[in-house]
This record gives structure tokens, sequence and C-alpha cells, in this order.
């Protein structure tokens, strides 16, 4: 799996920056390091491509918010802890994660209110006998 780098920081703008600033640093950067201004230059052509990806994600809104999301909560971030997640795949789309995150809740949610329910019902039957039965 390729190393992560940072969007913004591959154009050279902040988070917060417009759509016109992202696109002028596009722009800028595209020209500098396009193949044929740089012809049988690797590095250059590579920088081409990351900056070609940077912009796809970053000029469309829905991408770019999706992006700023799990930028936010640590996606990208390496696995420092070197845990097994099992089958978990590489790459996942962004309703997939939702989707694993709310079954999460979901277990949760039945574990600890049913644990509750049944405390709730034992109460009740206890209390019932107590007073009101002999």
């Amino acid at each position: 799996m390729a190393q992560y780098e940072d969007l913004y920081k591959i154009l050279n703008v902040s988070s917060n920056s417009s759509f016109e600033e992202i696109r002028l640093a596009y722009r800028t950067l595209a020209r500098q390091y396009h193949p044929d201004l740089n012809p049988g230059n690797p590095v250059a052509e590579e920088t081409f491509k990351q900056i070609n990806i940077a912009y796809e994600i970053l000029k469309d809104p829905n991408r770019r918010q999706k992006y700023d999301f799990l930028r936010r909560y640590g996606a990208f971030e390496p696995n420092i802890y070197n845990r097994n997640f099992g089958d978990f795949p590489e790459t996942i789309d962004f309703e997939q994660l939702l989707n694993l995150m709310l079954q999460q809740l979901n277990e949760y949610y039945n574990m600890i209110f049913l644990r509750m329910r049944k405390r709730i019902r034992s109460f009740f039957h206890f209390f019932d006998r107590l007073f009101f039965r002999e």
C-alpha cells in the first residue's frame, strides 16, 4: 500500500482554501510538472499524477467533503499500533464505512439496553412479589 500524502499538501493549499485557490494552485503545479515540459523526468511525471489525483478529489464538493470528514477523523493516518482488523478491506467506500459504524452502534445498543431491560424486569418482578403477593 502506498504511503499516504495529504491532498492539500500536494497542491500547497490550506484545508479551508476556496475552489478558485485550489484551481489556481493546480494549474500552476500542473504547468510546472507537466511531462511534455519535463521529458524523461520520472519524478516530474509521478508528481504530475499526484497533482491530478488531488485536484480531481478536491474540485468536486461532495468528494472533498467526504475526504475532509475521513481526514479529520484520522482515516488516512498510518496504523501505529499495528492492530489486526481481520478481513477489513484496504479501500472502503464512505457508505460502507458508515454502515460498519452503524452496525457497531447497533450491537452496543442491543448489548446495553437488553441488559437494562432484564434488570428492570427483575426489579419489577421482585417489587411485585414483595408488596402485592404473599
